[in-house]
């Protein structure tokens, strides 16, 4: 589990500060929902009290090991994946919006398989001052005109990646590195939050598999005011009343906040439609953190 710095984000014109925890895009699956995900990124990027953290599953890497027909279920190679979601993402790396970055089981595939970085590793290390190459921008630019081996073009989006692709830099800001998990303090104002980030694991058919993992990110990490996971492609918010004494050995009542995030991925002839799972909609959760009064709220 890692530390990050504290992350001071002082809020524009307003009384807080909106988190976006954004995971499992799994950009690349043949039923990733690319419009709407260039949507809610265009709007973070356009709102300056807007924040993302990112929770993984970024790209979908399936490989001839992964379960069911993955492999078959992709649009685009796993390095294919990796630049299309670079691209998409370095307007609000640049802007300073992506806090920090975690990995997840999709993203290990690789290194499951190869020993390779993993691709969330990956896509964080372009951000560590190495940006794109002019290779890499070809082969983007050969994406958009018409898929890398034939695959589907991005019609409704072409417009949107050609202007990124030709603003791409090395050397753009950086992001901080997660690992698995992570425990963050957010400043807004003159108040501290402390957060306990964590992709996910396990099934999660049921919103009773999400609520007992965010419990148990409790027990691994007591003693924070938001846990936040995603991996079960459910939005879910509850929150809880922790009874406390504090050092005077007064009773105090702490207020914790409990956030599972969406997905971007469609339905139909899905993984999901296969085993008969309960459809969810497509789309984040989000955080907001107040500066004036210490308050957390959190809605899908």
């Amino acid at each position: 589990m890692k530390s990050t710095p504290v992350f001071r984000l002082d809020p524009v014109k307003s009384d807080h500060v909106t988190l976006w925890p954004i995971c499992c895009l799994h950009i690349g699956h043949h039923r990733h929902e690319m419009q709407k995900t260039v949507a809610l990124l265009d709007k973070i990027l356009r709102d300056r009290n807007s924040y993302v953290i990112m929770l993984g599953d970024t790209v979908d890497v399936g490989t001839r090991s992964s379960p069911g027909a993955s492999v078959y279920e992709q649009d685009m190679n796993a390095s294919e994946q990796v630049l299309v979601a670079g691209a998409l993402l370095t307007p609000l790396v640049e802007a300073g919006k992506i806090l920090f970055w975690l990995d997840s089981n999709h993203s290990r595939r690789l290194f499951t398989e190869a020993g390779t970085f993993t691709a969330e590793e990956q896509l964080a290390r372009m951000f560590f001052g190495a940006g794109f190459s002019g290779k890499d921008k070809r082969l983007l630019n050969k994406y958009v005109a018409g898929g890398f081996d034939g695959t589907k073009k991005l019609k409704e989006v072409e417009g949107y990646l050609q202007e990124v692709i030709s603003k791409l830099k090395p050397g753009v800001s950086q992001v901080f590195w997660g690992g698995l998990q992570a425990l963050s303090r957010i400043q807004v104002g003159p108040n501290r939050y402390k957060l306990h980030a964590f992709h996910g694991s396990g099934g999660g058919a049921t919103h009773k598999t999400v609520i007992s993992q965010l419990d148990r990110m409790e027990k691994v990490a007591p003693g924070n005011d938001i846990y936040v996971s995603g991996h079960h492609h459910k939005r879910l918010v509850f929150d809880a009343d922790k009874i406390v004494l504090d050092h005077r050995g007064d009773v105090q009542y702490r207020p914790a906040m409990y956030v599972s995030t969406g997905c971007m991925l469609g339905y139909d002839g899905s993984y999901g439609e296969a085993k008969g799972y309960v459809p969810t909609r497509p789309g984040m959760t989000r955080i907001k953190l107040y500066a004036n009064n210490w308050g957390v709220e959190a809605c899908v």
